[in-house]
């Protein structure tokens, strides 16, 4: 298949970012450009925060990672990214109904180059999932990136995670190329999908379903507090 249509930010990536570990130099400046003030593009309903990532959260971004992956990121590449990267942009998914310490509940993050972004990671803590929170945390990182100056959006999903590829369907994202033996853990390959033009139309369509994500989340949250000890 062909290469994706805007193939700079390919030769820009890692051959595999999810294995990528560079040299780090401590540093605790945290690095991660955004829009508004506060951070991020969209608020979502209480007891739900967004916010950006900070060097704390990189513990419980580990415990994550380690439910989620059989070949988990380490935590000195998400330091590596929170303190050397200008080009990446991390923001976590926080439960605080006030009764106990905040939970992290997910993560996203995407690499902003020139006028593109790159997805490059999703997370929803397991016991956490169904719930729209996925897409919420993609959702963001699209508008985030736009109110950035992004008019392409890029990712790359397994060819058997069916569930993801129909969220990013949803969202007008189209099969564009594919990645041989991308994933490491198994040698998968990846199918690399695009969202182009990332234009007025298309944010009027982000926004459209952000209305429709949003009255579930506002009837959903009340039930999903419950933590799983």
């Amino acid at each position: 298949m062909p290469p994706p249509s805007r193939p700079f930010i390919c030769a820009i990536l890692p051959a595999n970012p999810s294995r990528h570990d560079p040299t780090l130099r401590e540093n605790t400046t945290l690095i991660n450009h955004a829009p508004t003030p506060d951070q991020v593009a969209i608020h979502p309903p209480a007891p739900l925060i967004l916010r950006p990532m900070m060097l704390d959260d990189v513990d419980n971004v580990m415990d994550i990672e380690s439910q989620v992956y059989t070949q988990p990121w380490s935590a000195r590449g998400y330091r590596h990214e929170l303190t050397r990267n200008d080009l990446a942009h991390y923001q976590v998914l926080l439960w605080d109904d006030g009764a106990e310490a905040p939970l992290l509940v997910g993560y996203t993050g995407y690499w902003l180059i020139v006028d593109e972004v790159h997805i490059s990671t999703i997370v929803v803590r397991p016991d956490w999932r169904g719930r729209g929170l996925g897409e919420l945390l993609f959702l963001n990182a699209l508008l985030q990136a736009s109110a950035q100056g992004a008019t392409i959006a890029t990712l790359e999903v397994r060819r058997t995670n069916l569930v993801a590829q129909l969220l990013y369907k949803k969202y007008d994202f189209v099969v564009m190329g594919e990645r041989p033996h991308y994933y490491n853990d198994n040698g998968e390959d990846a199918l690399v999908m695009t969202l182009e033009p990332l234009d007025d139309i298309a944010l009027a369509n982000l926004r459209r379903h952000w209305t429709i994500l949003r009255a579930r989340l506002q009837m959903v949250s009340p039930s999903v507090g419950e933590r799983v000890q």
